[in-house]
């Protein structure tokens, strides 16, 4: 095995993240000569029983926030100091109008097989829901990689179509390929969202629907 992979699968596994796995790039992403693996780190967190404790989630993503930047951090030491070629991929840094990012932390996930899209338009792992932050690492050399998630599991679940306060939620079912605007209005979610400022003094996080999801109770 890679033993770089191997390396890796050592320091990662002393139990700071949660789950972890590799993505191959080299057929999908413009940035594939250069970086033609991806590293997937995945940071669950116990979300608040009560679903519009808005206050209490907030403070909980602040939490994960911080500690999943300590991980990373400490991950792209590690592979510094054995000079492996890597850059970090930063957290947020949404187009204003397309509210997409340029590179997809859940994509990455999936094409590593930690998850699949929800309906609510999340990566959704088996073991711990939606409830994780992503954090993703761009490598410079092949991996060995996981088996990409190419199918939702979700079923007939609607738990987070029905959670949402606003309906952005169409319910359809994902698969690889799948338009954004065909599973969420994004911007009629961001909008809503943003119109809790002057109550909250920030953004909402709002989490409805991810705190409904049934996957990892």
């Amino acid at each position: 095995m890679n033993s770089i992979f191997i390396a890796l699968n050592q320091f990662l596994s002393e139990g700071f993240v949660s789950a972890w796995g590799t993505a191959d790039l080299r057929e999908i992403s413009s940035l594939n000569r250069k970086y033609p693996s991806a590293l997937s780190i995945l940071l669950a967190y116990e979300a608040p029983a009560d679903p519009t404790d808005e206050e209490g989630f907030f403070h909980t993503l602040e939490e994960v926030r911080s500690k999943m930047d300590r991980i990373v951090s400490e991950t792209s030491r590690f592979l510094g100091r054995r000079n492996i070629p890597h850059t970090v991929v930063p957290q947020g840094g949404q187009d204003p109008w397309t509210l997409e990012a340029a590179f997809s932390h859940k994509s990455a996930a999936v094409l590593a097989g930690l998850g699949w899209i929800g309906k609510n338009c999340l990566l959704v792992t088996p073991e711990f829901g939606p409830r994780v932050r992503i954090a993703t690492i761009l490598i410079g050399c092949e991996l060995p990689s996981g088996v990409p998630m190419t199918k939702s599991i979700c079923g007939a679940c609607d738990a987070c179509v029905s959670a949402c306060p606003g309906g952005f939620i169409t319910g359809l079912t994902w698969e690889p390929g799948t338009p954004r605007e065909r599973l969420l209005d994004a911007h009629g979610c961001n909008d809503f969202r943003e119109n809790r400022r002057p109550l909250l003094g920030r953004k909402s996080e709002c989490g409805r629907c991810l705190l409904a999801c049934p996957w990892g109770r």
